[in-house]
């Protein structure tokens, strides 16, 4: 066994991939290093301590973490390289046998890290998520160098759908208490944070006793202090119309990420999923008659074991209708241990790709179309950090706007978008138009 690297205190930094739950775990992690006495870094460069949260959606995602994980190494070759994450903790072998790798840690070994940093190189700590049936509560301060800040309350999920390997990942749905919610909420809020994003695993699952998603989102719109209010990903069928309403609240942001995967009935069923195409495109359109502003962003997988050409383009045509402007589209990759991994009837390999371009032009199509909508319109903006003589931020609806001059991160200022470049929109703060918030302690 290797020698063990130093584990006294000196610079980390946390790397995270994937969804908003590792960006949240992400800061946890940064908080628990910053509060043992280690000089937290925003980049890894000459870090003597990275810890990397993997993710492990797909295929691609473990081939892109590996990648991630060398690359780490080899610019921090007298550095400690740590690996957690869902990727560590589905295949925590195959993450441990990357060179450079020290020390390897799962989901629910996280709250261990400072003991686990003690440990030999080449430790592997990693439980089984089955038997964890309790929401880990954390407290978490603040997100540095951020204006928006994450919550999560919900983890794990009890769908099982046939292609995901997260539930081997994340365990059993399980959520954070109500009052631990809006404790949360508001201590974030106190720390100067103006926007929060409520997140989770199955989000729209969260429940606790008879206090429901729906009802938990009314009462995080009336914390004082909150600006905006972001909900990050939900599954169609967990929308009820007590929600849809809620999405006429001024600080309720019209933006829903739709975790939708397909559009043809034939593919969902295989796939396990909850709602139905009638279902997902009925919730769509009373959410946008709701608030005709609100968009939509969702993932979508091409390719699944016995799609065919008819049930693709139900998916095209179910995303065209809803006009979904953030679209992720995954090609199918089967994932060891999933039943769809054994499931017949293939689709081709350059049939799938098709699939995935057209409906990637699609999607390129609604953005520009709908970016293109907003030119000449004036906008509120929250800033976020920019680079020198350059600031940028996010509307409402989760648009990047960028413009010049230099205005600080945490800002909610009105701005006038005067072009669009890509995906991008250029604004300007015209003169008169008042900055209407601002906080300087993230």
């Amino acid at each position: 066994m290797a020698p063990t690297k130093p584990s006294t205190t000196g610079r980390a930094a946390v790397v995270h991939m994937g969804c908003r739950v590792n960006r949240f775990e992400a800061a946890w992690i940064e908080q628990t290093l910053s509060g043992a006495g280690w000089e937290v870094m925003a980049e890894p460069s000459g870090s003597d301590l990275v810890v990397v949260n993997t993710c492990t959606v797909t295929t691609e995602s473990d081939r892109q973490a590996r990648q991630l994980i060398r690359r780490l190494s080899a610019a921090n070759p007298s550095g400690k390289i740590a690996v957690t994450g869902c990727y560590a903790q589905v295949d925590p072998q195959a993450v441990a046998a990357i060179p450079g790798v020290d020390l390897v840690f799962g989901n629910g070994e996280k709250g261990r890290l400072l003991d686990l940093l003690d440990a030999d190189s080449g430790t592997v700590a990693v439980g089984a998520p089955e038997e964890r049936d309790v929401f880990d509560e954390v407290d978490l301060e603040a997100f540095a160098h951020q204006t928006r800040a994450y919550i999560q309350i919900q983890n794990g999920c009890d769908q099982k759908c046939t292609f995901c390997i997260i539930p081997a990942a994340r365990g059993p749905s399980r959520s954070l208490s109500h009052q631990r919610v809006l404790e949360q909420s508001a201590r974030l809020l106190a720390a100067g944070h103006r926007e929060l994003v409520v997140t989770g695993v199955d989000l729209g699952d969260w429940h606790d006793g008879e206090v429901g998603f729906s009802a938990l989102v009314a009462q995080l719109l009336e914390l004082a202090g909150l600006e905006r209010l972001r909900i990050s990903s939900l599954d169609p069928a967990h929308i009820d119309s007590r929600l849809m309403d809620l999405f006429t609240h001024p600080k309720l942001m019209p933006h829903l990420h739709l975790s939708l995967q397909a559009g043809a009935d034939r593919t969902l069923t295989r796939m396990k999923r909850r709602a139905r195409r009638d279902e997902i495109l009925a919730v769509g359109l009373a959410l946008q008659h709701a608030n005709p502003t609100i968009t939509f962003g969702a993932d979508v997988i091409v390719g699944f074991p016995g799609e065919d050409y008819g049930d693709f383009l139900q998916t095209w045509d179910l995303v065209r209708r809803l006009q979904i402007t953030h679209l992720h589209v995954f090609r199918y990759s089967p994932r060891p241990g999933t039943p769809a991994a054994r499931f017949p009837d293939p689709v081709d390999y350059l049939a799938a790709r098709r699939r995935a371009k057209h409906l990637r032009r699609l999607g390129d199509r609604l953005l520009a179309r709908r970016l293109d909508g907003l030119v000449g319109q004036t906008v509120e903006v929250l800033t976020e950090a920019g680079s020198e003589g350059q600031w940028r931020g996010r509307t409402a609806a989760d648009f990047e706007v960028v413009g010049q001059g230099s205005i600080p991160k945490g800002r909610l200022i009105r701005v006038e978008i005067v072009e669009r470049e890509g995906g991008v929109l250029k604004g300007k703060t015209p003169s008169g138009l008042a900055k209407i918030g601002i906080h300087t302690t993230v």
